[in-house]
C-alpha cells in the first residue's frame, strides 16, 4: 500500500512539478471519504457497492 501511494505521489510531483501540491491533495482524500460516509449515515442511506 504504501509503495502504491508512494507511485502516485511521484506522478502527482511530475504533473504539477511542485512537492507541496499532491502531498495537500493525498491529505484531502481521507477527510473527504469520512465526509461521504457520515452524510450517507445521517441521511440514512444505503451504500451499496457496485457488482
Amino acid at each position: 500500500m504504501a509503495v502504491a501511494i508512494l507511485l502516485v505521489y511521484c506522478i502527482m510531483v511530475a504533473t504539477f512539478r511542485s512537492l507541496l501540491q499532491p502531498i495537500i491533495l493525498l491529505i484531502s482524500i481521507p477527510f473527504a471519504a469520512t465526509g461521504s460516509f457520515v452524510l450517507l449515515l445521517i441521511t440514512k442511506t444505503r451504500w451499496v457497492p457496485l457488482p
